[in-house]
């Protein structure tokens, strides 16, 4: 497998068909593998890092011959693509991204690529206080579908989300897995005898709390 190295650093990737893509800022040094958005831009990536993160990429990478150009396309747009590289690396700097299509499409190839912790890992540089409401309650989806009861349990604690989990409400709660259902309805139940006496705040904190603890009961018990 050839490596690319910072001492030859370029500016442009050309692809397997001989298409040409710009390297993305911070992406054009170090890495053995090619991720490709669908907008025209490269990331350098390590494999070791996406075979530890993504067993569909462990598979598929073990499968490729050694005079197999080591790179991918994928389906996402450069900023979804920027989301899944840095959450790949590690990286925990807070992103400035609030538009809700591009934390998506990065959610959707942790989801597509088996690679819950690195969506996980992405969900947490967000900054959830800057998306509008519809946004938090995507984002809620989002959460469950990398299992992020942290994310999801933060979230929780925001009351005008309140609408979203009611029975009339059932429609829009069927995006969620059919856990998170179950663990937010029952939440829900156990905190009501207690909303007269407390404030609106602490309520969802505990509603929020009672979450957690009945997601982690039923992962326990699967």
């Amino acid at each position: 497998m050839t490596t690319i190295s910072s001492s030859d650093i370029m500016t442009q990737y050309t692809d397997r068909k001989d298409k040409t893509y710009e390297f993305a800022k911070g992406f054009d040094e170090d890495g053995d593998f090619v991720l490709l958005s669908n907008d025209g831009k490269a990331f350098k990536v390590q494999t070791y890092q996406l075979k530890a993160f993504s067993p569909v990429f462990l598979d598929m990478l073990q499968t490729c011959g050694p005079d197999q150009k080591q790179e991918i396309e994928l389906d996402a747009s450069e900023p979804a693509v920027r989301l899944f590289a840095l959450a790949l690396k590690g990286s925990s700097e807070k992103s400035n991204i609030t538009e809700l299509q591009i934390i998506k499409e990065a959610i959707d190839l942790c989801e597509r690529y088996n690679a819950p912790f690195l969506g996980r890992q992405l969900l947490a540089t967000i900054r959830t206080n800057s998306i509008n409401l519809v946004g938090k309650f995507e984002l809620l989806v989002c959460a469950s579908k990398v299992d992020d009861i942290f994310v999801g349990s933060k979230l929780l604690m925001d009351s005008n989300l309140e609408e979203y989990y009611t029975v009339s409400r059932m429609s829009r709660m069927s995006r969620l897995p059919s856990t998170w259902v179950f663990a937010i309805l029952k939440a829900l139940e156990g905190s009501r005898a207690t909303r007269g006496s407390i404030s609106t705040k602490y309520y969802w904190l505990m509603v929020s709390g009672e979450f957690v603890q009945i997601m982690e009961e039923v992962s326990g018990a699967i």
